[in-house]
């Protein structure tokens, strides 16, 4: 049975708990208890609160428990009474292609389950693949369900540039330039083909310019995800849904993280710029309706929860290492959105989880603007050393300890946030939902 000692909610202040208690919130697993010098047990339920807005960061060495505390939080939104859920949308950046098995109970665990209260269960998600590769998986039986494609005058020059590599004083990069700039000035939509039309028929540059700039247009098309017809990527943040952008695909293509740094970079913008006019808008209904002295109040109530067409979005990556790099010299089409959101997220109302095996080699934004943190066991130096500096304004020494402490089973960790400044060691709990990330192992196939 669930404990019913005093929850520990990660990311809500004591105010906030004591009013709201853990409604809004997921269950992250227990809390280890210290008994004797040598022992610890399992005790308090530790709860992460998912109503605001917050910057998760997860850190864990390879195989330590990264993405399966992602699995974990992700299907805790699908356990959100109703009401709440609503209000919330999950979007899964999938690099590796594990997260489809959400659809599938975690039968195996079930035991364990049970001392959560919970059972194993599938947890329902939608799964969109690049539009290359969207039939292809049908055929295969791979799960997928919506073909996901960008028309190419979604990204501006900028865009382009970044993900081909190439300065914006180069002969290139004024060529590609001057080619988007003319396509926008008429057109809201174009496709890759009138892209290399306006380069080829430029007269301005030498034909070896011109021949690079095409062939690297040449290359994007192949990729398969540019299409006359682009995704509603508002589509992606459905109200009460878990999404998942399974970008695995590029694994093995060459160039395959610039390809996939690019529609993390372009779906990031838009998330960012969509929330912002939405709370707009719902900063205007509030304002109207505390000043007006003679609206229905319960009529305004139910418009406000039947035209949640943009929800608060919770946008989820694993590797963050690769879409935001510590040095500037290494950013790429990424790197820019999720700053953005990291730094100003908040006041729109989307949130950022990103996870890590290599702390040490991500951006210095992560480190600053991460409000809640869980750690899995790390032991290299430069990753110790910047996981510190997260908790040096209220106990370093007892963040090293505690990592320490940690008994040496898989799923602990050690969680800390900037609304309570305590360290917690803790062990996340069992999915409900079959984990896809795990390490095949020759004796378990025997």
């Amino acid at each position: 049975m669930l404990d019913l000692k005093t929850p520990i909610i990660i990311g809500r202040g004591p105010a906030d708990a004591k009013k709201y208690g853990h409604r809004g919130c997921i269950l992250l697993g227990k809390k280890y208890q210290d008994t004797d010098v040598y022992k610890s047990e399992l005790s308090n339920p530790v709860f992460m609160d998912v109503s605001g807005a917050h910057v998760v960061s997860i850190f864990g060495k390879r195989g330590g428990g990264k993405s399966y505390t992602m699995g974990v939080i992700a299907e805790g939104f699908s356990l959100l009474e109703e009401k709440v859920k609503k209000n919330l949308s999950v979007i899964l950046l999938d690099t590796m292609g594990i997260y489809w098995t959400m659809s599938h109970p975690n039968e195996t665990d079930r035991k364990l389950l049970e001392e959560y209260d919970l059972m194993p269960r599938s947890v329902k998600s939608r799964i969109f693949t690049p539009i290359k590769y969207h039939a292809e998986y049908k055929k295969k039986g791979i799960p997928t369900d919506y073909p996901f494609s960008i028309n190419p005058a979604e990204l501006d020059t900028d865009d382009w540039l970044v993900t081909f590599k190439q300065d914006k004083h180069s002969p290139i990069g004024v060529l590609i330039e001057d080619a988007i700039s003319k396509l926008q000035s008429i057109k809201q939509k174009y496709t890759l083909q009138e892209i290399v039309k306006e380069i080829r028929d430029n007269k301005d540059f030498s034909h070896d310019s011109k021949m690079e700039a095409v062939s690297m247009f040449e290359v994007a098309d192949r990729w398969g995800v540019f299409g006359d017809i682009s995704t509603d990527l508002n589509f992606l943040a459905a109200p009460g849904e878990i999404t998942v952008l399974d970008v695995s695909c590029y694994a093995t293509e060459p160039g395959g993280w610039d390809i996939k740094t690019m529609v993390v970079g372009l779906v990031s913008k838009h998330l960012f710029v969509s929330r912002m006019l939405k709370r707009k808008q719902e900063e205007y209904d509030q304002l109207k309706e505390s000043t007006s002295f003679f609206h229905d109040g319960h009529n305004v109530d139910i418009k406000k929860k039947e035209h949640n067409d943009m929800p608060l979005v919770w946008l989820v990556i694993d590797e963050a290492h690769e879409f935001l790099p510590r040095k500037e010299e290494d950013a790429n089409a990424a790197t820019e959105p999720l700053k953005i959101i990291m730094r100003e997220g908040r006041q729109p109302g989307i949130s950022l989880i990103i996870a890590t095996q290599q702390p040490g080699k991500i951006h210095t934004d992560v480190m600053t603007q991460s409000d809640m943190v869980l750690s899995h066991r790390i032991t290299a130096n430069i990753d110790t050393e910047a996981l510190s500096l997260l908790a040096q304004s209220y106990n370093r020494d007892g963040l090293i300890s505690a990592m320490e402490e940690l008994p040496r089973i898989k799923g602990t960790a050690v969680a800390f946030d900037d609304a309570n400044e305590k360290i917690h060691k803790i062990r996340v709990r069992p999915r409900i939902s079959w984990h896809g990330g795990g390490s095949p192992n020759a004796l378990t196939m025997l």
